[in-house]
């Protein structure tokens, strides 16, 4: 055969090589003797032969998790999507997706890996089963996808045979490891394969699985793990996925680790093989919650955000059996409240943490162990505005670490009742509480706690107006938390000085901090973060006159905060966006705001600084000068009977609805009832260096006429109006027509009687 190919230009194709893997040396041979061949293979493995160019065949495009697609022209530009819809209308004549169903088909395609035989029998089961049915029915994938066409090859009529074919390949060894691999979730780091997979069999692990009627068959060491894990990947049962700061990932794909979990359910592993993970990550991520105040703070989070699966996993197995692994389910859970409160995940943080420590009768638990769980639920229940609850939690730490003399430990909750104490008015209570914290980790000398202190000092001297103490205790933490790489902790301290330069009215200087935090916030990608500078910002719009930049950052705040379920912020934006729902004319709705914020003060007893009531006091004055008593009593009492979700939904509805006016340019801000002053108007219009004839432009553009518009009006050229427009904007600080609007029926500058002419 070698001489008849010898000098010809042949191509052969060879499909399914997989199934003749040994005669690849055949192919090394052909191809020296007639080096004018080529050979076109298919194959769930590579050949391993000189010369061979690999070319890997993936999964179809689809959308990533947690996409909102709510255009279905964007959603169809993924390849799965596309044959998803293609097979649904091929199976059902009366399949026609709307624009509501774009989210389902995105996860549907998402949870079936853009595998196009999984697709197609999915797509086929739309005949019986609505698209939500059919994604409920994905948590159970092998029984879901058969039923393939009759005259496919019976491996590809049902994805347990497709993958059946492929795990019937692999010799005994990979097998084994295949199967336990399957223990991950999403992915997995090549130590903890390491760790859960390979090891042998202890008699400690067998007596514990004797107790719960498990007996595994295999209990040898599995030698050679990376050249098992080699040959899965060369067989597409394992997946790659781009390395995050050279930390190399494996993953399964969820329906192949459907498989794998069924292959390791029948061979008895997988109580093992869960309690090997727990074990491993309980050790792995033990100093977790220290690392995420240092300068690694962003790769750890990154990497957590990768092993979260790995972690609710582990939390489960000890919740199963909490005498045996209650302590390492409680401290897995703890040391993750911070990346829960970075993250956004708050509500799921402070239940799990909860859930764990709920088996302390049944196991025996450190003392120090217990105060810190205490402590960490505290923070999570304080950040979803349950301050009685954190602050027995708190007094609850506080106790442990006074029976064992923990100085650091009684540092940190007396800080954290300080907190509460400051939240709820109690000024003096506070500042005893907070100073007892600060000397003692003075004298102890570690940094890293020290800034929570001073920041909670200067939040202190802030609510009591000592503009000059609160700035030197954030200035002091701000410096600490640059030393130690607090990325996070950076941008708070920025937020609080920003803060106090607002309340100072060095607006300038405000505006440089906080676009700093912003800076330092997305370093992180902190949503908690996000929301307090974007409330920061927002409340500067307001002073300086663009009230619908102020708006459009408020939503943004808002819809943060209620997607974390952090209700400790929330009451200051939803008055942030009563204030700016005033300037707009939406009095009964920033009545109703104001109702609902003053009945949860009053029932937390939550605290509030002076000039934050000054602003709330002038608002409900001029709210009470534009509505009736009756009106306005009506919606106050409304407000006060709604719960805080409620006037957030509220909230949200209307920034949304002033935003989109905003954006077709039909929105500005209302008149004051104050008398116009011409003189007055004239002399702060040249403070601002505006001319003349640009506060006659003024005048017109806050009437929302166009250039044009202005132009024939003042008999100049259309160009020049729009100089003069472009100048005012400028010197307003401003960048938008409505703005300028808005800041010159804010400032006097125009006479508001006068808006209405023709």
């Amino acid at each position: 055969m070698a001489r008849g190919l010898q000098d010809k230009a042949i191509l052969f194709l060879l499909d399914n090589f997989e199934q003749v893997t040994p005669a690849a040396t055949v192919i090394a041979d052909l191809l020296h003797v007639s080096p004018e061949i080529s050979f076109l293979v298919t194959s769930r493995t590579p050949l391993h032969i000189i010369g061979e160019y690999e070319y890997a065949v993936g999964p179809l495009e689809f959308p990533p998790a947690n996409t909102v697609h709510g255009d279905q022209s964007e959603l169809m530009e993924y390849s799965a999507v596309r044959l998803f819809v293609e097979r649904c209308k091929a199976a059902s004549r009366s399949f026609d997706p709307t624009p509501e169903m774009a989210q389902t088909i995105g996860e549907i395609t998402r949870l079936l890996d853009g595998l196009p035989l999984a697709i197609e029998l999915a797509a086929a089961r739309i005949k019986i089963f609505s698209l939500s049915a059919l994604r409920a029915r994905l948590n159970d994938r092998l029984a879901l996808l058969t039923g393939g066409p009759r005259d496919q090859p019976a491996r590809l009529q049902t994805m347990r045979d497709a993958i059946r074919w492929s795990h019937d390949l692999l010799n005994p060894r990979e097998k084994v490891v295949f199967r336990r691999l399957s223990v991950f979730v999403d992915s997995f780091s090549l130590e903890a394969a390491e760790a859960v997979v390979s090891a042998p069999i202890t008699d400690e692990e067998r007596a514990f699985l004797r107790q719960y009627g498990a007996d595994p068959g295999t209990g040898d060491a599995l030698p050679n793990l990376m050249e098992h894990v080699q040959s899965l990947l060369d067989k597409s049962l394992l997946q790659m996925p781009p390395a995050v700061q050279d930390d190399i990932r494996l993953r399964m794909m969820l329906t192949i680790q459907e498989y794998g979990a069924e292959q390791l359910q029948r061979a008895d592993e997988t109580l093992l093989m869960r309690v090997r993970s727990l074990r491993f990550f309980h050790h792995d991520l033990r100093d977790v919650d220290e690392v995420l105040v240092g300068r690694d703070q962003k790769l750890w989070l990154a990497r957590l955000d990768l092993e979260l699966g790995n972690v609710r996993r582990g939390i489960e197995t000890a919740s199963e059996h909490p005498q045996a692994f209650g302590e390492a389910g409680i401290v897995l859970a703890s040391v993750m409240w911070r990346y829960w409160l970075i993250r956004g995940q708050v509500i799921e943080g402070a239940r799990l943490l909860e859930q764990m420590l709920g088996y302390r009768d049944v196991m025996d638990l450190p003392v120090k162990t217990e105060a810190l769980a205490r402590n960490h639920l505290g923070n999570l229940r304080l950040e979803l505005g349950d301050h009685t609850r954190a602050s027995i939690h708190y007094r609850d730490s506080l106790a442990l670490y006074r029976s064992i003399s923990d100085r650091d430990g009684i540092a940190d909750e007396l800080n954290n009742l300080g907190l509460v104490q400051m939240i709820e008015g109690s000024h003096d209570l506070a500042r005893e509480s907070l100073e007892e914290s600060l000397a003692i980790r003075r004298d102890k000398g570690e940094p890293r706690n020290l800034p929570a202190t001073l920041s909670n000092l200067g939040d202190l001297a802030l609510n009591e107006g000592d503009f000059e103490q609160a700035e030197r205790f954030h200035a002091e933490g701000l410096r600490i938390r640059r030393d130690i790489g607090n990325l996070r902790g950076i941008a708070l301290s920025l937020y609080s000085l920003g803060t106090i330069a607002w309340s100072r009215d060095d607006f300038e200087l405000a505006r440089i901090m906080l676009e700093e935090g912003l800076e330092f916030q997305a370093k992180v990608d902190d949503p908690y973060c996000l929301a307090c500078i974007m409330l920061a910002l927002a409340r500067l719009d307001l002073v300086r006159g663009d009230a619908i930049q102020a708006v459009d950052r408020l939503h943004r705040s808002l819809d943060i905060l209620q997607k974390m379920g952090s209700r400790r912020v929330m009451t200051e934006v939803i008055e942030a966006i009563a204030q700016a729902a005033e300037r707009f004319g939406f009095h009964r709705e920033a009545v109703r705001l104001f109702g609902t914020t003053t009945s949860v003060r009053a029932e937390q007893n939550i605290g509030i600084a002076g000039r934050f009531r000054r602003d709330n006091e002038r608002t409900l004055t001029s709210l009470r000068r534009n509505v009736s008593a009756e009106v306005f009593e009506r919606e106050f009492v409304v407000g006060e009977r709604q719960v805080l979700n409620q006037a957030a939904a509220e909230a949200i509805q209307l920034t949304a609805y002033i935003r989109e006016r905003a954006m077709s340019g039909d929105v500005a801000e209302p008149v004051s009832d104050g008398a116009f002053d011409a003189v007055v108007a004239f002399t702060r219009g040249r403070e601002l260096g505006l001319t003349k004839r640009e506060q006659q432009v003024l005048g017109l553009l806050v009437r929302g006429e166009s250039d044009k518009e202005i132009a024939d009006r003042l008999s100049i050229a259309p160009r020049t109006a729009m100089t003069h427009v472009s100048n005012i904007l400028a010197k307003l600080d401003v960048n938008r027509r409505a703005a300028a609007a808005s800041y010159a029926l804010r400032e006097g500058l125009v006479d508001p009687s006068r808006i209405e002419e023709a």
